[in-house]
């Protein structure tokens, strides 16, 4: 037969190499294989044969054996046994095939999560129970997080459960059910708000929750389990009803037309066959032939013929071994690749550019350099879920981009709001949340894409909607994804915003988690590492983000105060740079009843890293922070100057309304008499207020700060810009050498 595509009256064929694939599903009526039919997608199938049958060119009907011959790998191994992929093929006697599974109440059987059940979950079980209790029956979902989806029986009735991470759903089917009887059980789940549920002949039972209509998915990919769950799943009980396995006995699960276990057709999957009992007993007689080893691929389910093996050849340390290269069952995190090895060795799961060797991060910080990038899944043309979990330390930076073909979406933080703007042809959508996140605590922002449609939500917010006018035509390739930051050019609105600065974890993207690796991007690193850890400072070192700063004492500066200096004309503060008096001289002209104080200084022409100014400490006397007597001089995000003191009876302030000019040098100056405080600036008209209470005196002695504080005593940043002189009555403070300690200081041309 050539290659093309064949018209049936029931069906389409189409022979790719020597697969006949036909379109349809297993479950439909005219369904065309002879003997055994295996799933390969929602839309296709293929046929299959029984053990001791061959399939026929045709690709449906099958004929029996006369002469059965397979190529093996015959090694010598001293007293190893059959070799065996957990997830890929096994090997059991045929016997074993056509009984149903047994379960005692500590035994499960685990199975490969099928590939189409993130969106809607089709599930059909049928079992017998041998006793009236509580049991698990189905349960699959993530063992650290909300998404599952189980059935159990409760008292009499059969309970459904769903989370799609924001609460769980509980639907009952009254009963009760005859004991030592077989039930089937039918599940049928879309998105997060619509379920059915039917067991036996029974009336269907229908539920419609209209409050999670913007949920979509159910991420399984921690495995599919039946007749129990593994006991390290968290708070398991309050999820499924019960933590007691099941009595009884299991003959099939379907999900979503993908054939699990059929026992009756000889197809089970599960991954710990090893494991698994059966409710028919096997026997076998000490002069019974030797049984017949049979492969089957858990992936589809299908039998793999084998010839019989001869006792005669059969030596006690020859091991036979069947290598394959059949696609891992399971589902694989986001960032792994299949890679195929040559003939006789196994298949392995690991990335295009061996990830696996990479460490994996489990909560990732970015410095807003940095970033990791991934190919982007193939169903992300179709639809896109995405959830993440970030903590920013700053209020603007690129979280999430897509890109591929003109075509892109991005999350981003702007001003602390969380932004999406996707556009999938001709226009562009923008959505933003109601209000902007906290800094320095986890949030959570969920986007979902189809067609059209858009939505965000951050933590607890309402949901946000938008939608395109328009798309392009459909895409064949997916593109490629990033997280943290991008390192090629943005669009023009996303060009003025920042990499991402602060943690990310727990990342899903169409309900798959992606593994945070940190060689597949730039300068990553496990979140919450101390950066002085790793640096080479002299003396102290402080953090700023993700990067170290090391706290240089004068002549010394640079980054790792590699530099030294050899003269000084102005000093300049770099944000993290400050002078520090203590001699009873400095600290004369501070304490008493007066102050004369007198600063030259010039700003620089600057913002904080996310784009936002901040206040910046230029001068601070205290005792205990602000809460005792103190003297504090700053300048306001808006360029201001101004003052605080407290002499003990209460705060007062003053604001110059005066703004300073970035690199354009300016003279500040204050003068307090007993009570009276005056500010002026330049030669602009001073501003006075006098300080409430009857203290007079200002009592500090602990130290004059100038441009800043040690980091474990400072709350706001330091002075960023040059300092000339400062004349505190008739001292003039003009060098780093007068100063008790002098940190990160280096030289400013006047």
């Amino acid at each position: 037969m050539g290659s093309g595509i064949f018209i049936f009256t029931l069906g389409f064929l189409l022979q790719i190499a020597n697969s006949i694939v036909f379109q349809g599903s297993c479950s439909d009526n005219t369904l065309l294989c002879e003997q055994l039919c295996v799933t390969l997608s929602p839309e296709t199938y293929e046929c299959g044969c029984w053990n001791d049958h061959v399939l026929l060119p045709n690709g449906i009907s099958c004929k029996v054996i006369t002469t059965a011959a397979e190529t093996t790998i015959t090694t010598t191994e001293p007293n190893s046994a059959t070799t065996r992929l957990k997830r890929d093929r096994t090997i059991w006697p045929k016997e074993k095939d056509t009984a149903p599974l047994s379960f005692s109440g500590h035994n499960f059987a685990e199975f490969p999560v099928p590939a189409t059940s993130y969106l809607e979950t089709n599930v059909t079980l049928e079992f017998r129970t041998s006793e009236k209790r509580d049991a698990i029956l189905f349960f699959a979902g993530q063992f650290n997080a909300d998404d599952y989806i189980s059935l159990a029986i409760i008292g009499p009735n059969i309970i459904l459960r769903h989370d799609c991470g924001e609460g769980a759903i509980e639907d009952m089917y009254r009963g009760p059910f005859a004991v030592n009887e077989w039930h089937s059980v039918t599940v049928w789940r879309k998105f997060c708000d619509r379920t059915q549920m039917k067991v036996d002949t029974r009336p269907l039972m229908v539920d419609l929750t209209e409050q999670f209509r913007f949920y979509k998915g159910i991420s399984m990919d921690e495995g599919v389990f039946l007749g129990g769950a593994p006991p390290n799943i968290d708070a398991l009980e309050s999820k499924v009803g019960t933590t007691n396995g099941f009595h009884g006995c299991i003959r099939k699960l379907i999900i979503n037309n993908d054939v699990l276990l059929d026992t009756e057709n000889e197809v089970n999957t599960a991954v710990n066959l090893q494991d698994l009992e059966y409710c028919n007993p096997i026997t076998q007689t000490q002069t019974a032939p030797l049984p017949k080893i049979r492969e089957i691929d858990l992936s589809t389910g299908r039998l793999y013929e084998h010839a019989e093996l001869d006792s005669e050849k059969s030596q006690p340390h020859e091991t036979t071994h069947i290598y394959t290269t059949t696609k891992p069952s399971t589902t694989t995190p986001l960032g792994n690749a299949v890679t195929r090895y040559p003939e006789n060795t196994f298949n392995i799961s690991t990335s295009a550019d061996d990830l696996l060797l990479l460490p994996t991060l489990k909560v990732a910080e970015f410095s807003g350099s940095s970033f990791i990038t991934f190919p982007a899944p193939h169903d992300i043309v179709d639809y896109l879920d995405l959830r993440i979990n970030f903590k920013p330390n700053i209020h603007s930076g690129l979280l999430f981009f897509w890109q591929d073909a003109g075509r892109y979406l991005a999350v981003f933080m702007e001003r602390g709001f969380v932004n999406v703007q996707v556009t999938m042809g001709s226009d562009t959508a923008i959505l933003r949340s109601e209000s902007p996140v906290l800094l320095h605590q986890w949030h959570k922002a969920e986007v979902w894409r189809t067609g059209k449609g858009i939505l965000m939500k951050v933590d607890r917010q309402s949901w946000v909607e938008s939608q395109l006018l328009s798309i392009g035509e459909v895409l064949t390739q997916p593109g490629m994804l990033y997280i943290g930051g991008y390192d090629g050019t943005l669009p023009d609105h996303l060009a003025m915003i920042p990499g991402f600065h602060g943690c990310v974890k727990k990342v899903r993207l169409n309900g798959k988690a992606v593994l945070l690796r940190a060689g597949s991007g730039q300068h990553v690193r496990e979140c919450g590492i101390d950066p002085c850890a790793i640096a080479a400072c002299p003396h102290s070192c402080t953090s700023n983000n993700d990067d170290f700063i090391c706290l240089c004492d004068w002549p010394h500066y640079g980054r790792t105060c590699e530099q030294e200096a050899t003269r000084i004309s102005a000093m300049r503060f770099g944000g993290h740079s400050y002078l520090q008096f203590s001699d009873e001289e400095h600290m004369n002209q501070i304490t008493g009843d007066s102050l004369n104080m007198e600063i030259n200084i010039k700003i620089q022409n600057a913002s904080d890293e996310d784009g936002s100014a901040k206040s910046q400490l230029l001068a601070f006397a205290g005792e205990n922070g602000i809460t005792g007597d103190f003297f504090r001089l700053l300048i306001t995000p808006d360029r201001a100057v101004q003052v605080m003191m407290n002499l003990g009876s209460g705060l007062v302030s003053l604001t110059h309304p005066t703004q300073l000019v970035p690199n354009r040098w300016a003279r500040i100056e204050i003068v307090r008499k007993r009570r009276q405080l005056t500010l002026s600036i330049n030669d602009a008209t001073p501003i006075t207020t006098v300080a409430p209470g009857e203290s007079e005196q200002l009592n500090v002695y602990k130290g004059l700060f100038i441009g800043g504080m040690h980091p474990d005593a400072q709350h706001l940043d330091g002075f960023r810009g040059c300092i000339e002189s400062i004349e505190i009555g008739t001292v003039v403070l003009d060098h780093p050498k007068q100063a008790t300690t002098a940190i990160n200081i280096q030289d400013c041309d006047l």
